[in-house]
């Protein structure tokens, strides 16, 4: 999802912007030119399903050797201008890479090193574009944390977790207001149409305690905030009983339910029957009601929420998840019933990954047509982490619609980027140090590395 920004905001709150060689819009910035944000998990609702169509398998690849391993990789692209993306390693050294306008292959055209160069950015990658120009969004309050602030109110003001759990919001990087919420540290807030912000919050480490996003801390509760011109504050909160816990760093907002307002789309953990989605239908106002998927039946077992979208055979809506990705990955789609009040798995299939055990990346999976044959797949890497697959809920089951080699092994989460001419495009980073880049609209004679 795209929010507008004036540029004022731009220079207080972007780190690193630089002009580009661009075709349009010109150069160099200009005044009160909109400014697009861009985000490792796809859209700032939290669900991971993008627009466009693909031309997967069927699509050139591009390797842009970097100056070290890869850990964040987050891509985009807005009208008139040319595809990007900005790379993050585990020492906040970035590199910046673009298909400059003369060439056809994609290359690093501006390398920076926060930590030297008195620019230090959220852990989180956020990127922003604006006519001939671009950067990282910098955290307001702690510059080494493990979240990101995010944008509110068309960009006048901005939100962000702080160091000591409580969410605050700033304009002009004045404090106005923050709320005592123990969130999560690294909880990653996420806001739906209507401008509600949706946040784990209670952090504990005296319930179920699993760890496998790198640490023992979890959210025992969920709170949808509202910010308007005269107040910040809780629309609405629930509280998680006995051990249960919220076992990731957000939900996302979808809806699910068909009434046309966005749901939040959960996963709940404890030790005896290990994880289930669980949905809180939502009026606006509202928790209305519970919908919740079959537990996996045993502790330490995970699944991972990623994206909702018309994925069944016929467009059904359904949600997407990896069960145990960090074991043996089956990727398994779950479609609401209305009249049971629950999510009915409808299909899966094993042998796919979204999750490195330990690592709080928790976006190493995108959803979307990216074959373009009309309906969107889940896309991901097999469980070894050296192929990337399209996987499909078809009539006949959940299948494999395509596979490409990585060769090597993927680190980073997936970042896809819709095109000009609405077609994707996909990159991720490798062990070896490299960024893979599936570009389709790049012509097919030139490049560096193929299939």
């Amino acid at each position: 999802m795209r929010y507008l920004f004036a540029l004022v905001m731009m220079c207080m709150i972007v780190g690193g912007a630089a002009a580009q060689q661009t075709p349009t819009p010109a150069t160099t910035p200009v005044p009160n030119a909109p400014i697009f944000y861009f985000y490792t998990y796809q859209r700032i609702d939290g669900n991971r399903y993008v627009a466009g169509t693909g031309t997967f398998p069927n699509v050139p690849g591009y390797d842009i050797k970097l100056d070290s391993v890869p850990v964040w990789v987050v891509g985009g692209n807005v009208a008139g201008d040319i595809p990007r993306w900005q790379v993050r390693d585990a020492l906040g050294y970035s590199q910046l890479i673009i298909r400059p306008v003369d060439s056809p292959v994609p290359g690093i055209i501006r390398s920076q090193d926060p930590t030297q160069k008195g620019d230090p950015a959220s852990a989180l990658p956020v990127m922003a574009i604006t006519a001939g120009a671009s950067g990282n969004l910098k955290s307001q309050d702690n510059p080494t944390s493990t979240t990101h602030p995010v944008p509110l109110l068309d960009g006048s003001v901005y939100l962000q977790v702080t160091y000591n759990g409580d969410v605050a919001i700033w304009r002009n990087n004045i404090e106005l207001a923050r709320l005592p919420l123990n969130a999560l540290r690294d909880a990653r807030p996420v806001v739906n149409s209507k401008g509600l912000v949706a946040v784990y919050v209670g952090a504990t480490n005296q319930r179920y305690v699993h760890g496998i996003l790198g640490d023992n801390y979890e959210g025992s509760g969920l709170a949808v905030l509202q910010l308007t011109a005269n107040q910040f504050g809780v629309v609405k909160r629930t509280d998680l009983q006995g051990e249960d816990v919220f076992e990731g760093i957000s939900p996302f907002w979808a809806d699910v339910n068909g009434d046309g307002t966005e749901d939040l789309v959960t996963t709940v953990s404890n030790s005896t029957v290990g994880s289930w989605i669980r949905v809180y239908l939502f009026d606006g106002k509202d928790f209305t009601a519970e919908v919740n998927s079959t537990p996996l039946g045993q502790d330490s077992r995970w699944i991972h929420q990623i994206a909702f979208a018309p994925f069944g055979p016929n467009g059904e809506n359904e949600i997407v998840a990896v069960r145990t990705p960090d074991i043996n990955g089956a990727v398994q789609f779950l479609r609401y019933n209305a009249e049971t009040n629950a999510l009915d798995t409808v299909g899966e299939a094993e042998g796919y990954t979204s999750h490195m055990i330990g690592s709080i990346n928790v976006d190493m999976a995108v959803a979307g047509d990216f074959n373009g044959d009309g309906q969107p797949e889940i896309v991901l890497p097999s469980q070894d982490r050296t192929r990337i697959s399209g996987v499909q809920h078809t009539a006949e089951g959940v299948r494999e619609m395509w596979s490409l080699p990585v060769n090597g092994r993927i680190v980073t989460n997936l970042s896809a980027v819709t095109l000009n001419d609405n077609t994707l495009a996909l990159a991720y980073g490798t062990d070896d140090g490299r960024l893979r880049v599936w570009l389709p609209n790049a012509p097919a004679a030139a490049p560096t590395a193929t299939p």
